[in-house]
């Protein structure tokens, strides 16, 4: 019994031995202090470095998204206004005697060589394109288109009177005289042509008795409502010798009385003509 024991515990520190060997022992740190064996430190690993250049844009920052709003539908524009419809020849030259008659010359220039050629043997708007020529300093155009109304209608009494005034302007007082008396004997009451008649007559052809009569018949177709006539009439009259006076009855014998001096004479006022 005594050789059984020591055999058996030769046996159990051999199995002892055994696992041992076959299971490492574990690495803890005991609570006595020691530590564990230090690592080497770990560095963080830098960036590449970035090739030299212009710098790298920042980023903006991220801004929240807006909320999405509901596109506005613009409001539909007004239908526009239809054309007017052309003006009718008529409607056109009614325009244009009215941009006449508010010195609008450009513009009644342009509508009466509409209407001219809308009329071509109608006296009127030839009339009036001369006129707005005269008015405009164009006095051969004025001329050529006087003309042209004559010739639509030779008893145009307006036209004449305007081809008087043109030639009375350039000096042709024989001219003038002619197509004041020719527009006379188309409308014997213009008093127009008959006032510039009588104006020739007083102040260029120096033909006082003729323009006193010729003012005189001024008078009688306008009734007497023009002044400058009645003055221009009583100025002639005192340059005229007047009849002689009925002789008088014989003056009481009487001392010598004194003679009143002569009134001042005045120069007449210029006279200007009338247009149309």
């Amino acid at each position: 019994m005594r050789s059984v024991k020591p055999a058996l515990a030769v046996l159990a520190a051999l199995a002892l031995a055994l696992s041992a060997c076959a299971a490492p022992p574990k690495k803890t740190a005991r609570k006595t202090g020691t530590r564990p064996p230090a690592t080497a430190p770990q560095t963080a690993k830098k960036p590449p470095a970035k090739p030299a250049g212009k710098p790298a844009a920042r980023l903006a920052p991220k801004t929240a998204a807006k909320p999405a709003t509901k596109p506005v539908t613009p409001a539909p524009a007004p239908p526009a206004p239809p054309a007017a419809p052309p003006l009718t020849p008529k409607e056109r030259y009614a325009q244009a005697l009215q941009q006449l008659k508010a010195n609008q010359w450009q513009d009644a220039e342009a509508s009466l060589q509409v209407s001219v050629k809308d009329y071509p043997r109608q006296t009127g708007p030839h009339t009036n394109l001369g006129i707005v020529y005269a008015r405009t300093q164009r006095k051969a155009d004025a001329k050529a288109a006087f003309q042209r109304a004559i010739e639509a209608d030779s008893r145009n009494a307006i036209a004449h009177n305007w081809l008087g005034v043109l030639a009375r302007e350039e000096g042709d007082y024989a001219g003038a005289e002619r197509a004041y008396r020719q527009a006379l004997a188309a409308d014997s009451g213009y008093a127009a042509a008959q006032l510039n008649l009588a104006i020739l007559y007083d102040q260029h052809l120096k033909r006082p008795a003729e323009a006193l009569a010729a003012y005189r018949r001024y008078e009688a177709m306008t009734g007497k409502k023009d002044l400058r006539a009645a003055v221009w009439i009583a100025e002639i009259e005192s340059r005229l010798p007047a009849a002689a006076p009925a002789p008088p009855a014989a003056p009481k014998a009487q001392g010598p009385r004194a003679t009143p001096a002569p009134a001042p004479r005045t120069a007449p006022p210029a006279r200007k003509g009338v247009k149309s």
